[in-house]
């Protein structure tokens, strides 16, 4: 099997986690983990002679190391939303502990309520998408969908902070 053939097969093999559209952060941590080898090894002799790690390739005719390596990169940062997920959880915890004491529930609101602002998840989840090959003047697209259903620790504190804030409105 030849080198391109191997990132065409671990692309494949993502896109086959995908369920409805949408892949699992489970899904994503354990292809991350199953692929950090190639990962590592594909930085040292990948094809893209304008493409820098951690930059977008722009190459008319793109290989498939460079989109693996770009999946990789975009993958690995969803690995910080699931750390956040488990801090989110701690706040929802230590808001369900004093959500009876109105000064201590003030203080935890002022703590917290920037994330409310600052969520970087819509309505729909998170969608990554990747430059994948360029037909014509256009560049189609590899997209990956993570629902919101996958951030429930995520839409619960959302939730919890918006209903206060409606409750400070009124």
């Amino acid at each position: 099997m030849d080198e391109q053939s191997v990132f065409r097969k671990s692309i494949f093999e993502l896109k086959s986690f995908q369920k409805d559209y949408f892949i699992s952060l489970k899904d994503i941590e354990n292809w991350l983990h199953k692929h950090s080898r190639l990962f590592n090894q594909s930085l040292n002799n990948y094809s893209c002679s304008i493409h820098k790690p951690k930059l977008p390739c722009f190459c008319c005719k793109r290989r498939t190391d460079c989109l693996f390596i770009d999946i990789y990169y975009e993958l690995d940062k969803q690995k910080q939303i699931i750390k956040k997920e488990e801090i989110y959880g701690n706040y929802v915890a230590e808001y369900n502990l004093l959500k009876s004491n109105e000064i201590d529930l003030k203080n935890w609101f002022n703590e917290y309520k920037q994330f409310y602002y600052d969520s970087f998840i819509n309505e729909r989840g998170i969608i990554m998408q990747l430059n994948a090959s360029k037909k014509g003047n256009e560049y189609l697209k590899f997209i990956i969908r993570i629902h919101k259903s996958e951030f429930q620790n995520h839409n619960l504190l959302n939730k919890i902070l918006e209903e206060i804030i409606d409750i400070e409105i009124k």
